[in-house]
């Protein structure tokens, strides 16, 4: 169980879910755009879902251009950021932008940031207007697949793991942010 916004009519319930318990408002699930991923997202052809959190999906995306390079595309729909009063997408994506490119090795740099009307694959077509964050791809697994047991871990990937996150949270000290 995790903690989920419905994407379609967001709401301040804080409340375990599983992802695929419905909406009491509007009946989507809180997983429908992990099913019903979108074919392409702006430039970015959708490959596959990787998850979702509270405030967004994440999908692993390619370029549609000449060159086919992989990305990670992670969609806010733009309701949340007037309903939670988040600080603005604009300065969100500058925070990280400068976090990445003031010497961090262990956060994933920002490839592009957009505004786009996803279209989901559902019978309605469902379209939402969301935020885009383009990030670097780095290939591997999500942290959530070790840690729910999805795939073998070993005690050098614990401590692997340990190490990484405890770097990041450094990083993140050492420029003031959370």
């Amino acid at each position: 169980m995790s903690k989920y916004c419905c994407f379609n009519c967001p709401q301040s319930d804080y409340s375990d879910k599983d992802i695929t318990d419905r909406c009491p408002l509007c009946g989507y699930e809180y997983g429908f755009m992990l099913t019903y991923t979108p074919d392409v997202i702006g430039d970015f052809r959708i490959l596959q879902a990787i998850d979702r959190g509270f405030y967004g999906a994440t999908y692993i995306g390619e370029s549609t251009g000449l060159v086919k390079k992989k990305f990670v595309l992670k969609i806010s729909p733009k309701s949340f950021y007037d309903f939670f009063e988040k600080k603005p997408f604009d300065e969100e994506v500058s925070l990280h932008n400068n976090l990445t490119e003031n010497g961090t090795s262990h956060i994933v740099g920002i490839f592009s940031a957009f505004e786009h009307t996803v279209i989901f694959s559902d019978k309605k077509k469902t379209n939402i207007a969301c935020y885009v964050i383009v990030l670097d791809y780095v290939k591997g697994h999500p942290l959530e697949d070790y840690l729910n047991s999805k795939v073998d871990i070993s005690i050098n990937i614990v401590c692997q793991i340990a190490l990484d996150l405890l770097a990041i949270r450094s990083e993140f000290e050492r420029h003031n942010l959370n």
